[in-house]
């Protein structure tokens, strides 16, 4: 499945703008072709959707959601947890802006820091504002940092 970020979209309307200034005609049908495509988009993606996207196992998104650092709802409980699109497209602004190597070894607890301050330094109006504090997943325990790091 073809998932496409808030900046993917913007990057589309610039070209369809270039193609438009010299086949105004093709340009109109790739605005209807990307109008179908936009409404067939999910709404919600599950856990293997979300990892395929970022580059990451099933589980840690399982467990990103368990934590309460991505939001996910259950339609029954013992559905398939369901992320919503809003959510990915936070996640992966989250970490344009904090790109962390697997190598640094960081605590649970730096993780936690860096996720409020990204939210915190979001306007209350944007998309995925708030992030799993929007009541759509619950919030993990508390854990506290290892000795040592």
């Amino acid at each position: 499945m073809l998932v496409l970020t808030e900046a993917d979209w913007i990057e589309v309307g610039r070209a369809i703008e270039e193609i438009r200034a010299r086949r105004p005609e093709a340009a109109e049908l790739l605005r209807e072709a990307l109008d179908l495509a936009t409404a067939a988009q999910p709404k919600t993606l599950t856990t293997s959707e979300v990892a395929s996207i970022v580059g990451v196992t099933p589980q840690t998104v399982r467990n990103w959601v368990d934590r309460g650092w991505i939001p996910s709802r259950r339609r029954h409980r013992r559905g398939r947890r369901e992320i919503p699109r809003e959510a990915l497209d936070g996640l992966l602004a989250f970490r344009a802006a904090n790109p962390i190597e697997p190598a640094t070894g960081l605590t649970d607890a730096q993780i936690d820091t860096a996720i409020r301050e990204h939210r915190a330094a979001k306007a209350p109006g944007d998309p995925g504002h708030g992030g799993a504090r929007q009541g759509h997943a619950r919030k993990g325990p508390e854990v506290p940092e290892p000795a040592g790091r």
